[in-house]
């Protein structure tokens, strides 16, 4: 197993995807994903809202989206897809 020093941990979970992606909400409301290998911060964002679940993601259209609920709803988000 990996391991990172993430800043900010969240109760909720975090993701790990078989592509190499790991998807944590903070309880600040930020939204990070990281690379699996090297821990490096690939993309974040400022949601501003308590997240309270763990990420899921799926296909939809052939395109890859993750999810997270919050006390507002549900939030979505597309992944770029592979060239």
């Amino acid at each position: 197993a990996r391991r990172f020093g993430i800043k900010n941990q969240s109760t909720c979970g975090a993701l790990s995807t078989a592509g190499g992606l790991v998807f944590y909400p903070e309880p600040s409301g930020n939204l990070v994903i990281l690379d699996q290998k090297t821990g490096e911060e690939l993309w974040k964002t400022k949601i501003n809202v308590h997240l309270n679940s763990a990420p899921i993601t799926f296909m939809l259209n052939e395109k890859q989206v993750f999810v997270v609920s919050s006390n507002k709803g549900l939030h979505f988000f597309g992944l770029p897809s592979k060239q």
